[in-house]
């Protein structure tokens, strides 16, 4: 929403939200706007309903990701515990209706069942999937007695190489609410490297823009200035990028 014709500086922070708002509120009085990922919502499976999950389902919730968490037990898979998940009981006591459901390759796959008791299957059906994501917690100890029984149920050790092990960032987490910091940082690095890779980046093309030259930053401190007025308040290495949208050249600094 806008009191005032948008500039050609609006419009380009418009497109580039890592410029945009959240870095220089105070450029755009005037200005207000709501900027939405241009990506698919990616959707996260926790496998098992075990306190580290239900930690991690609040946090990958709330950085974006869909979530769906699955047990047998109603007094894991409860309301309460994963409010804001989508939740998959299976019948009986064990993990056998896992085989019921399907993941998408672009999914996630986080194997965390309590106690460790159905990892086996877990990891199977998610490499079945080929998901692109999955990982699994664990030492490596443990790690050798599910190895076995995952081969033994069929899964190669192509397939086996694909689970992360133990699953997370090694920062030393500890709790069930430092393992979900751990797990779900990995799971936002690996979003992050799928969507602005250089693959993915060459994939896609530019919205409404095409960049001319590259970025040649100078040593030379400059005030960064736009029309006029002051953008950034100090002083910057200046960067000379041309940006073209139809007619239109506009000079930006590399901020």
């Amino acid at each position: 929403m806008s009191s005032r014709t948008p500039s050609p500086r609006d419009t380009f922070q418009m497109k580039d939200v890592t410029r945009g708002p959240s870095m220089h509120n105070e450029q755009f009085e005037g200005l207000t706007w709501r900027s939405v990922a241009l990506f698919d919502q990616v959707h996260v499976w926790l496998l098992g309903a075990s306190d580290a999950a239900s930690e991690l389902s609040a946090l990958a919730t709330h950085v974006g990701f869909k979530v769906t968490v699955v047990d047998y037990d109603p007094a894991y898979i409860s309301e309460e515990r994963f409010p804001d998940a989508a939740r998959i009981e299976l019948p009986g006591d064990n993990f056998d209706g896992l085989d019921e459901y399907h993941a998408a390759p672009a999914d996630y796959v986080c194997v965390l069942t309590r106690g460790h008791m159905f990892d086996p299957e877990s990891c199977v059906w998610a490499v079945r999937h080929n998901v692109h994501y999955v990982g699994m917690m664990g030492c490596k100890g443990k790690n050798e007695t599910v190895h076995d029984l995952v081969i033994g149920l069929g899964a190669t050790e192509e397939g086996w190489a694909r689970i992360k092990r133990p699953i997370g960032l090694k920062f030393g987490a500890k709790t069930p609410a430092e393992l979900a910091v751990s797990i779900v940082a990995e799971l936002i690095d690996v979003r992050h490297k799928e969507n602005y890779s250089d693959a993915a980046r060459a994939a896609r093309k530019p919205f409404g823009l095409s960049v001319l030259s590259k970025a040649k930053k100078t040593t030379t401190p400059r005030t960064c200035e736009y029309a006029g007025r002051f953008l950034c308040g100090d002083k910057v290495a200046f960067a000379r990028t041309s940006i073209r949208k139809r007619t239109a050249t506009g000079r930006f600094c590399g901020r």
